[in-house]
Formats: C-alpha cells, sequence, structure tokens
C-alpha cells in the first residue's frame, strides 16, 4: 500500500514540474544568441544557444516574479511569469537598442617645448618643431 502512495506522489510531482522552451529572435527575426534569460533577482536562468534557443525551469516559481531576457546591443524584456506561461508561443522578440553618440571636436594644442640649461627655446605645433 505504501509503494502505491509513492507512485502517486513521484508521477503528481512529475506532472507539476514547469519545463519551459523557446526561441529568442531578433526584429529581423535572426536567432539571438547568448542571451541571458532568468527570473529577476533570483538564481534561476538559462543562456541561448547558436539558435536562439533556451529551455528554463519555472517549477517552484512565484508568479508574480519578473522574467527578463537581457542581451548586449538590445534593449531588455521584462515581462511576468503568470502572464509569460499564458502565452501560446514562448518566442521572444527583441529590439535593438539606439545609442547615441554626442560629437567630439578636436582641437590641436599648441605646446611650447622648453630646453633646461639653455635659453632657447622651440615651439611644437601637434608634435612637429617650428
Amino acid at each position: 500500500m505504501n509503494f502505491k502512495h509513492l507512485f502517486i506522489l513521484l508521477v503528481s510531482a512529475n506532472l507539476s514540474a514547469q519545463k519551459i522552451s523557446g526561441t529568442i529572435f531578433s526584429e529581423k527575426h535572426q536567432p539571438v544568441t547568448d542571451a541571458r534569460i532568468g527570473i529577476e533577482n533570483e538564481d534561476t536562468g538559462s543562456i541561448t544557444d547558436q539558435e536562439g534557443k533556451y529551455l528554463i525551469d519555472f517549477t517552484g516559481l512565484d508568479k508574480n516574479k519578473i522574467l527578463k531576457v537581457e542581451v548586449n546591443g538590445y534593449e531588455p524584456f521584462k515581462i511576468k511569469v503568470s502572464d509569460f506561461e499564458a502565452l501560446n508561443q514562448y518566442n521572444i522578440s527583441l529590439i535593438k537598442k539606439a545609442v547615441e553618440i554626442e560629437n567630439v571636436n578636436i582641437v590641436p594644442k599648441k605646446y611650447v617645448q622648453k630646453n633646461f640649461g639653455t635659453r632657447n627655446s622651440k615651439k611644437v605645433y601637434c608634435g612637429y618643431d617650428s
């Protein structure tokens, strides 16, 4: 009789395990490699392979936690675990991060090279003697 209860317990525990797999794509529907997907502030997560595929285990997690995807060069993707589980497909599309860099103006400086021990001095412009 005890074996029957143990078997039922093991089968029900196995059915409650929830592993979700999917693919992470860019805007142009190209797979994104080495993307970090996981639960925010938790040790649960995974990294995508060369085809952008991942497998993450949601067993025993609070459904109000935040699922986060981060990749260099893309905007971070965040969604509640409960909302993510309600989706039909677990494919994620990331948006490229737009970075604006200010213009840099380079102005050459006028250097004065002094010869210590003599009264002569030379003027140097951008490394050239004058």
